[in-house]
């Protein structure tokens, strides 16, 4: 059965740069990652975390008026107003909040595992939506 996720797209950039560069297409580069996070190889040191530090390191670590700078910027790019400043500093911030969105994600994976739900239902649950959709084989 086929699975549908939602990433941002700077991510799926990465995870097609990643996968070019092995050889593979996308779709196998992230079934081979899967399987790795699956097998137990990837997997954070968070088999001694209880239910609530995983939902502390689940907050996004991005200061709120740095969210706020970056969805101003964002606004001034669809506008098309945005010096060279400003557009350094969008991605420069994009780059925090993705970095700080992948991080998270390792403990709500974590928090799915221990609650014994699937990761899409624990998103759901959290609040946490995705940008991007990519169809993955079955």
């Amino acid at each position: 059965m086929p699975v549908t996720i939602a990433i941002p797209p700077t991510i799926e950039q990465r995870l097609r740069d990643y996968a070019a560069r092995q050889g593979v297409s996308l779709e196998d580069y992230i079934a081979q990652m899967l399987i790795s996070e699956f097998s137990g190889s990837n997997r954070p040191d968070d088999a001694n975390l209880t239910e609530e530090q995983l939902l502390q390191r689940v907050q996004l670590e991005i200061y709120p008026r740095e969210l706020e700078e970056y969805y101003r910027l964002v606004e001034l790019g669809k506008q098309e107003c945005l010096t060279e400043a400003e557009q350094a500093r969008r991605i420069e911030l994009t780059h925090r909040i993705e970095i700080a969105h992948a991080e998270r994600m390792k403990y709500v994976a974590a928090l799915a595992r221990l609650r014994g739900i699937s990761l899409e239902d624990m998103m759901m649950e959290l609040g946490i939506q995705s940008e991007k959709k990519i169809a993955l084989p079955a």
